[in-house]
């Protein structure tokens, strides 16, 4: 396998990638690199929102599946349902989508509701809204908005509304003495924003708005219910005429008083709160004012009261910049981190800032953590071999099993292993993967042909 192939697979092995039409003859290598692509993975990233959920009672797993078809030039999304209680097969749920343009997809964001008894998730049905799912009854009913686009939404506590994130986009006239460039084409000035809402999960009427001053702002969730369900932190940018625009902050919206408190104002941006299990801490990522890009995010937690401010995690070699923080327990949260050529999953003390790694696997990247019963631990883990599946362990002893059962198919036929050289000026390390073909593997598997788990 030359050095030209082995960029190609890597280039094969990204989920968003925008495939060409399958060529009438395919050698070995294009075979092999047509299956790792329409291999069936769970999406999402170490970056990227979980796209799994597990019920309160820990007894039903869901999430979503994407494969792509090389000969159509398409990805599709599909919804499953895993009884965990009675063992591990799984039923269709629902076909969500299929795009034969990557960058029109969405990412689904699946969520039980509180009891258990709905799934939600973005499009679906509701192109733009939320669809809702009745698995028992096999029945689904579509949330839609006239002309804003839903794009996140988390359940209420008690299930019977939904905090929902709206775009909606306003126009203003240009100022005036404005010298407009040769080619403008005579439109206004256009602005997007995004809007907090809260709505009816059974009618999908309005009940109440955030302010359109405050602009949501986040890497993954820009808002939380409280355990009550009393209040919403946000995170958010803040306008008006006086002030104009400012960097990210954390504010607490009371949904009883309809006051607006600030809890965090501090130099940002901040971004992202987190209620903890308790409702007595929030926890929130945070630039504390320096660059983002250069820099990287801190984790922070704060009392809900807004006192007693605690950095308690810095990006650094050892334990990388956190991101997508959820609680464990209302003393522990969880993290993914980029660390070289492995994305570990770690655990901090929310009140001392003690950091140690949850639990890591050469070359594979795990996602972001969410909480089921009796002590365990869910996430999604990537890699080459495994391109997407969800995966359950105890969160005091780190035992990884696969909860998703994806189509089987033949090992690929190459070994990875994460490398690391010196740069130039020694100065600083690079890492890297080196990918080495393994002959006779590739001569095995290309006796046969494979096409999305299934021989031809």
């Amino acid at each position: 396998m030359n050095k030209t192939a082995h960029l190609l697979v890597l280039a094969c092995l990204v989920p968003h990638s925008v495939f060409a039409a399958k060529p009438v003859e395919q050698n070995c290598f294009e075979r092999l690199a047509t299956y790792a692509i329409e291999r069936p993975r769970v999406p999402g990233s170490w970056m990227e929102r979980p796209q799994f959920d597990i019920s309160q009672d820990g007894e039903h797993l869901i999430y979503v599946e994407r494969s792509a078809d090389v000969a159509d030039n398409s990805i599709t999304d599909q919804l499953w349902a895993v009884d965990l209680k009675r063992g591990f097969g799984r039923k269709l749920i629902s076909t969500l989508q299929t795009s034969r343009d990557g960058a029109n997809l969405r990412l689904p964001n699946p969520l039980f509701s509180p009891d258990g008894t709905r799934v939600a998730v973005l499009g679906g049905r509701a192109r733009i809204g939320i669809t809702i799912f009745d698995p028992s009854r096999e029945v689904s009913r579509t949330i839609d908005t006239e002309n804003a686009e839903i794009r996140d939404f988390r359940w209420s506590p008690d299930g019977k509304s939904l905090a929902v994130l709206m775009v909606t986009s306003s126009t203003r006239l240009l100022r005036s003495g404005y010298q407009a460039s040769p080619d403008w084409d005579g439109s206004s000035h256009g602005t997007v924003r995004y809007n907090l809402v809260i709505l009816d999960s059974s009618s999908g009427a309005t009940i109440d708005k955030a302010p359109l001053t405050y602009n949501l702002v986040g890497l993954d969730a820009a808002f939380s219910w409280s355990p009550d369900g009393r209040r919403i932190a946000f995170s958010a940018q803040r306008s008006s005429a006086a002030s104009g625009r400012q960097d990210p902050n954390i504010y607490v919206w009371d949904l009883q008083t309809h006051d607006i408190k600030t809890l965090v104002d501090q130099p940002g941006p901040n971004l992202d709160p987190r209620w903890s299990p308790d409702g007595n801490k929030i926890a929130y990522l945070t630039a504390d004012g320096n660059d983002l890009l250069k820099s990287g995010l801190q984790l922070a937690v704060q009392s809900a009261s807004g006192l007693d401010r605690l950095i308690i995690s810095k990006p650094d070699e050892t334990t990388g910049t956190p991101y997508l923080p959820a609680w464990i327990d209302a003393d522990h949260i969880a993290y993914v981190a980029m660390r070289q050529m492995e994305c570990p999953v770690f655990k901090v003390d929310a009140s001392g800032g003690t950091t140690a790694i949850l639990g890591q696997q050469l070359l594979s990247c795990f996602g972001g953590t969410k909480v089921g019963a009796g002590g365990a631990l869910l996430m999604t883990r990537h890699s080459l071999e495994n391109p997407g599946e969800v995966v359950s362990t105890d969160r005091r002893r780190w035992s990884p099993i696969t909860l998703t059962d994806h189509s089987g198919g033949p090992r690929l036929p190459w070994r990875a292993e994460a490398v690391s050289w010196q740069s130039k000026k020694g100065d600083y390390f690079i890492n890297g993967v080196l990918i080495r073909a393994m002959a006779e593997e590739q001569n095995r598997h290309c006796s046969f042909q494979y096409r999305g788990g299934q021989p031809w």
